[in-house]
């Protein structure tokens, strides 16, 4: 599988709860969050409003479950993608760069969701567990000789994390970012800058 369908790669639901959560991500991402109503993800579903109620309780349960399914199914590919004995940091750092980027084109309605919630705050367990990831990314490079303190190479990494995930956010920041071997492009230079930056060599 490469990298492209590694984005692509939905979740495959096997049961009401996972329908009904797949359901209201399609919803969200296709027509907004405001149109992702009880009715309207139990009919997309195929379950009636009932099950909602039965899984959830509330919507606002309902949601929250699904943006925690959403970043749960990223985060099996990002641990796959800093995994290996040896781990290759070129090869892990540029696939986990363009998956990031290509995702959150793919789905930036949810992609933002995931991240905020609608008053805008951050959603701490998703935000917690991705600092999670920037240390353990910051202590593998150390482990392969990247010459800045904790602070600062915990700082290059946020940057780059940064980098593939604002503009999918915003686009009209970064025009140039037009399509997808335009976004690969980008996402493999940000790694490449990543490891030039910590002194790691090629």
């Amino acid at each position: 599988m490469n990298d492209r369908e590694t984005v692509e790669k939905d979740f495959v639901p096997e049961t009401p709860r996972d329908r009904i959560l797949a359901a209201a991500l399609d919803i969200i991402e296709r027509e907004g969050p405001t149109a992702a109503t009880t009715r309207a993800i139990s009919a997309a579903a195929g379950v009636n409003v009932a099950a909602i109620n039965y899984y959830f309780r509330t919507k606002e349960a309902l949601l929250d479950a699904a943006f925690s399914a959403s970043w749960e199914h990223a985060l099996v590919h990002i641990r796959e993608f800093l995994s290996g004995d040896p781990w290759d940091p070129r090869k892990g750092l540029r696939r986990l760069a363009r998956f990031l980027l290509e995702g959150g084109y793919d789905h930036p309605a949810v992609t933002r969701a995931t991240l905020t919630a609608p008053d805008g705050t951050p959603r701490e367990p998703v935000i917690s567990s991705l600092v999670e990831i920037e240390r353990e990314i910051a202590g593998k490079l150390a482990a392969l000789g990247a010459r800045d303190t904790e602070p600062v190479l915990l700082g290059r990494v946020t940057a780059f994390f940064a980098s593939v995930t604002f503009p999918p956010l915003i686009p009209s920041a970064a025009p140039w970012l037009d399509g997808p071997a335009t976004r690969a492009a980008f996402a493999e230079r940000a790694a490449d800058d990543l490891l030039a930056a910590c002194g790691i060599p090629d």
